[in-house]
């Protein structure tokens, strides 16, 4: 009996040690790393600003693939967000938004994961002599009795972030160098024949077969009607969150005495202010030359007034990738 007293006497003191102890242990925690990155900030600032593009870069993506993910709001900016679910115990299901965005200085998000307050997240972008440093923060609070866990949460956490830093600066620096100027203009409407057509955003094989068979139908369509071109062809995209929704078009000098046939339409262009980039290389890189011209825009608070499109001034077939000259627009209030 005596020596089950002084076991309980001793489990006690721990016990109280336990409590003791753990009051005094921080109820708030930090997790941060640190990346240079031979870019300009604004290539891993959309990585991070654009939700879709989480799926290039981030660890939680590699652990399950087959996680569910559900986008709402904006692709990118205040308001973006994305959902998860996942089988893997260690991943579950949470949500992580934007709450702050500086184009290419900071980025403020706040993650939850289903159970949880979660925690706030900030991504830091300073750019000095073409070298950013990207900074990855999550602080949050932490309850009475996870705060033992709270201890563990910065080297467990730490590789994750380090993991996902180092995926972003895999693809910043393997990214083109953008050429592209980019300038505030006005355009005037055109009459355009046009072909709408639709499919994965991903297939970008088959978005080029699309876009060259209705460029053959609107130009058997102009030489039996004896039209003639009145500008380089186009692409207006109409939507490119699903799937690729899009018009292949020609502007014309004159419709006046010709009549829509078969899949093609006549009407008239957009006409007003746009923010214009011209852009010289392959097409591979139009990706991050519409990042340049949508922090462009951020920057300079315009706001989107319809549809985007492409005019493509050099003809592929002839001309060195490098050397391709694409007008990127975005009708702007």
């Amino acid at each position: 009996m005596k020596a089950l007293k002084i076991i309980l006497l001793i489990i006690g003191i721990f016990i109280a040690l336990f409590l003791v102890v753990t009051i005094f242990l921080p109820s708030k925690y930090t997790v941060t790393r640190s990346v240079e990155i031979k870019s300009s900030a604004s290539v891993p600032f959309e990585l991070v600003n654009n939700m879709r593009n989480w799926e290039k870069w981030s660890p939680w993506y590699e652990m399950d693939k087959n996680m569910k993910i559900t986008y709402s709001g904006p692709e990118s900016g205040v308001g973006a967000a994305y959902s998860w679910e996942s089988k893997d115990r260690d991943l579950g299901a949470g949500k992580i938004e934007n709450l702050k965005v500086n184009p290419n200085k900071i980025i403020i998000q706040h993650m939850t994961f289903i159970g949880t307050e979660g925690g706030d997240e900030t991504f830091t972008f300073d750019e000095v002599n073409g070298v950013t440093k990207v900074i990855w923060t999550m602080t949050g609070e932490m309850g009475f009795f996870t705060k033992w866990f709270g201890l563990m949460l910065d080297k467990m956490m730490g590789k994750t972030f380090d993991k996902g830093l180092a995926n972003i600066k895999k693809i910043s620096e393997e990214c083109p160098v953008v050429n592209i100027v980019i300038t505030d203009s006005t355009v005037t409407e055109q009459d355009i024949l046009y072909i709408t057509d639709s499919t994965s955003h991903d297939n970008m094989k088959l978005i080029s077969d699309l876009f060259a068979k209705a460029y053959g139908e609107i130009g058997k369509y102009m030489h039996k009607n004896k039209l003639e071109m009145a500008g380089a062809p186009i692409g207006i995209t109409k939507d490119f969150k699903l799937n690729y929704v899009f018009d292949a078009a020609i502007p014309v000098k004159s419709v006046s005495k010709t009549k829509p046939e078969g899949r093609i339409k006549i009407m008239k262009s957009y006409s007003g202010k746009v923010a214009k980039g011209i852009y010289t290389g392959s097409y591979d890189g139009l990706e991050a030359a519409y990042a340049k011209l949508m922090n462009y825009m951020k920057e300079k608070n315009l706001e989107v007034n319809g549809y985007p499109w492409e005019e493509y001034v050099s003809d592929p077939g002839n001309t060195p990738k490098d050397k391709l000259v694409t007008i990127l627009y975005f009708p702007v209030q």
